[in-house]
């Protein structure tokens, strides 16, 4: 019973945060480095489920974020491209600049994601997880939103890419 009741105070905590308009902190920091930062928490559950973790990280300019909220959408999208690889793999995380554009790709070699979850991705309690919530990708949606930024999912039977597109600041003049 106790573990019902987690798991109702988990659906709830995760569907308050997706309700709520919640105040963005942003300030201009490095995207690389808040990738770096949740990297050791990554790798702990990458090497139980065998798969390699490469970081290709590029020169890219600082980015205003919500450093917390940029972390939860990364280990969000991370900690899912692992799950999709129960038999090992290799989890690509790269980022770069093109144009006015930064943005941050989370690749995996997982199975792909079905085209029936697919076109719902996004929606509330749809998951493909037997403990799953169906709240991560949400609140992902959601944390980019505020961010003024936009996801894209390409997938198919070789892998799932994530790719989060954040627009450079305009020059800050002193």
């Amino acid at each position: 019973m106790l573990e019902e009741i987690d798991t109702a105070n988990t659906i709830i905590r995760e569907y308050l945060a997706l309700s709520g308009e919640k105040l963005v902190h942003l300030k201009l920091c490095s995207l690389n480095a808040v990738i770096e930062s949740v990297f050791p928490l990554l790798e702990v559950n990458a090497t139980t489920s065998k798969v390699s973790i490469d970081l290709d990280l590029t020169d890219i300019p600082n980015l205003l974020l919500d450093k917390n909220e940029i972390r939860q959408l990364l280990l969000n999208l991370m900690l899912n491209s692992i799950e999709a690889m129960p038999l090992g793999g290799k989890l690509v995380i790269k980022t770069f600049q093109e144009n006015n554009t930064v943005s941050v790709s989370i690749i995996d070699q997982g199975p792909g994601i079905p085209p029936y979850i697919f076109n719902k991705l996004g929606t509330p309690f749809i998951t493909t997880k037997d403990t799953g919530t169906g709240l991560g990708l949400p609140i992902c949606y959601q944390i980019a939103h505020r961010h003024n930024a936009s996801i894209d999912i390409k997938t198919n039977e070789q892998g799932t890419c994530f790719s989060i597109y954040f627009k450079i600041p305009g020059e800050v003049h002193h």
